[in-house]
């Protein structure tokens, strides 16, 4: 599967457990919140300590449109909760109230590996809690083609507002030798 450039992106799911680095440039979905990775280890504008910076950029007239999250070596979660380091809720007289219903509570997390020196991202709040709708990861930014992925069995993707599920079967064919 590859993303050829197009504009509103492709993406895949991240499975239970899995892990996706976090560089500069790379985009994620979270409901229907999209945050891009504006700042990184490695990158110029990441001197000191390690931190990443993830901005929300999508969808349009959310109150998280704009703002930018600065995550340090300590990590954080993601979620509807407003105890969430990134939280998709607001105050409205005192009481958190979600922003995006297609989120989880503890929906992602977002974690520095001190061996690779680089940050990643996990679907869920744990082994064995992952989220309702899932954490998607871009394929590529818009207008560049991404690097060929290889599908398997049970793999999801999101084109557009459309999501696949791909499926494999074995044919057994028989022939008189």
């Amino acid at each position: 599967f590859r993303d050829l450039g197009s504009a509103s992106g492709s993406f895949r799911r991240l499975k239970p457990g899995a892990r996706h680095a976090l560089d500069v440039g790379a985009m994620v979905l979270v409901g229907k919140h999209q945050l891009r990775v504006v700042e990184a280890p490695g990158s110029d504008e990441a001197p000191g300590p390690p931190h990443l910076v993830l901005e929300c950029f999508q969808p349009e007239g959310s109150p998280l449109q704009g703002r930018c999250f600065d995550v340090g070596a300590k990590g954080a979660t993601l979620g509807r909760r407003a105890s969430n380091a990134i939280s998709f809720s607001r105050d409205v007289d005192g009481v958190a109230v979600g922003v995006d219903s297609s989120v989880s509570n503890e929906h992602a997390r977002v974690f520095y590996d001190a061996r690779t020196g680089r940050f990643a991202l996990a679907d869920g709040a744990g082994p064995g809690r992952a989220s309702t709708n899932g954490t998607w990861v871009r394929m590529s930014e818009a207008g560049d083609r991404s690097a060929p992925y290889a599908l398997l069995s049970g793999d999801e993707l999101l084109v557009g507002t459309i999501r696949f599920q791909v499926t494999t079967t074995d044919t057994v064919v028989e022939r008189t030798l």
